[in-house]
């Protein structure tokens, strides 16, 4: 049997449980799949290219033809062969002993425009266009910079001459061995690593790029161009760039300066360069999005002077995930993703990367740059918005998703992914995969409101009942007030008290003990 008591007890165990979760839902952070932190979050992570164009000059290979004829007149004096037999001994005697035979030409000088450069990953901070990299991403030293300039400009010309005296040959009916081709190429780089000069000053481009749809990119190099606000010193300096772009509305990513822990789960995203441009991949730019991948925090380890620290982590990165962000299971970013370790090799004499020990710098370096050009991260409208349709996508809301994304689509057509998300909406719909939207918030404040109530009816309002009188000072205008008030409320009930006679049914007088009409004692 249901009684009061028992109905008192259980609606005031609901509104504790509904109370509680309120509280629960507004104070505290729950941990986010990584799956809906990653597309949370694709929006905002971006690609980053830097290119740096110079000219150099470099004058013509030229065969000493003096000391050439001299060696061929010798050995063909001493032993009879064939012309094609005579080319080869003479080409062999060139790749063996060039500095005797190529010389330069220094009535020829040619010029050549190259451009060098290198990629990485980055991020945005605000919806007005600050972008967070890594300095080695945008920064080179002016010294490196020459000489990779200078570098690519004798590989490109390497290439060039290489496939010209291959071509001559061919028309010759000769071929070269891989053997000899290989001394072929290193005649060529020992000749232009001595003559090759830079001309002009490098001059630095840097572009950023968000998402692989946008409207009216036709390939990867029309990104927004990028100014590079502040530049710390790449690692082991503080290795942190700070870009501004020229766009609104842009997506953005949250930072987080919590604490972190030994074993904490975290979540990279960027854009290796081997899984981005793997050739048996699609060469086109829809293949240019970020990657993901997941570990933990191994270790805290000092860096440089020991006057910072940086995260070591085991989540898979490599060249190209430079500058990219490090989250948490809250979908905060913690760090910036900045190099890897590796080895020497003996036997190939190459240095190898040992996958499992990466390091990123933590965000309160790179707040220390943000805050320096008054820069404060923030979330804009757009982005919330871009969440909410992510939060009904994956509840298989498709329809409201749809709506959503079209909602942002109309504010602003270049925001990234949009469209995407919007067409896998609607394939969602047409295989009929919707979930139609319950109206959770009504219910549930219609329930708390309902609960309220029977709280008040059944355990308030009794309570007030059963409270004893107020006890007032005596004496005083108090006690004269509340008297006075007493009296009226008294008055005013007598005076609304009305009686009739039991064997009659006359009205009666306020007082009277016999009914004036029957006589009829009126108890």
């Amino acid at each position: 049997m249901i009684t009061k008591k028992s109905l008192r007890n259980f609606s005031v165990f609901i509104f504790i449980f509904i109370a509680l979760s309120i509280i629960n839902s507004c104070g505290s952070e729950n941990k986010i799949d990584p799956g809906k932190i990653a597309e949370y979050n694709k929006p905002a992570v971006v690609y980053i290219e830097t290119y740096w164009k110079g000219k150099v000059s470099f004058p013509e290979v030229q065969i000493n033809q003096d000391a050439l004829t001299r060696y061929a007149q010798q050995i063909y004096s001493s032993r009879r062969m064939t012309e094609e037999q005579l080319i080869m001994e003479l080409i062999n005697e060139i790749l063996n002993r060039p500095e005797l035979y190529v010389v330069p030409n220094l009535n020829v000088i040619k010029e050549k425009e190259v451009m060098s450069g290198a990629s990485g990953s980055g991020w945005v901070v605000t919806p007005d266009g600050y972008v967070v990299t890594n300095a080695h991403v945008v920064k080179v030293d002016d010294d490196e910079l020459k000489q990779m300039i200078i570098m690519q400009a004798f590989q490109e010309q390497i290439n060039e001459d290489i496939q010209i005296t291959i071509g001559d040959l061919q028309q010759m009916g000769l071929t070269l061995s891989e053997e000899q081709r290989q001394k072929l190429a290193n005649v060529y780089a020992s000749f232009y690593a001595r003559y090759m000069t830079l001309l002009t000053k490098p001059v630095i481009q840097t572009f950023v790029n968000l998402g692989a749809a946008i409207p009216g990119y036709g390939n990867v190099q029309k990104g927004y161009p990028a100014e590079i606000k502040k530049s710390g010193e790449p690692a082991p300096g503080k290795d942190v760039a700070i870009l501004k772009i020229n766009a609104n509305n842009l997506p953005t990513v949250s930072v987080s300066n919590d604490k972190v822990k030994i074993q904490d789960r975290v979540i990279a995203m960027g854009y290796p360069g081997v899984a981005t441009f793997n050739p048996m991949l699609t060469q086109d730019q829809s293949n240019i999005v970020p990657t993901t991948t997941a570990g933990t925090i191994s270790a805290f380890k000092k860096m440089g002077t020991g006057a910072w620290e940086v995260y070591q982590h085991d989540v898979a990165i490599t060249h190209g995930n430079s500058g990219g962000p490090l989250f948490n299971e809250y979908g905060d970013v913690i760090g910036i993703n900045t190099f890897g370790s590796g080895k020497y090799n003996s036997q190939t004499g190459s240095w190898e990367e040992v996958q499992g020990f990466n390091f990123a710098i933590p965000s309160t370096i790179v707040m220390e740059f943000l805050n320096e050009l008054n820069v404060k991260p923030a979330q804009g409208k757009l982005t919330e918005m871009y969440k909410q349709a992510i939060d009904l996508y994956f509840d298989n809301h498709f329809e409201a998703a749809k709506d959503k994304f079209k909602e942002i689509y109309d504010a602003s057509s270049s925001f990234p992914y949009v469209q995407e998300m919007k067409e896998k909406c609607v394939a969602e719909i047409n295989a009929g995969r919707n979930v139609a939207m319950f109206p959770y918030t009504i219910v549930i404040a219609g329930a708390a409101i309902v609960l309220i109530g029977l709280l008040l009816a059944l355990v308030v309002l009794p309570k007030m009942k059963r409270q004893s009188a107020v006890v007032l000072p005596s004496g005083g205008s108090v006690q004269v007030k509340v008297e006075e008030e007493v009296k009226k409320i008294s008055d005013k009930v007598e005076s609304t008290t009305v009686k009739f006679c039991p064997n009659c049914g006359n009205k009666l007088q306020s007082g009277i003990k016999f009914c004036p009409s029957c006589g009829t004692k009126v108890a």
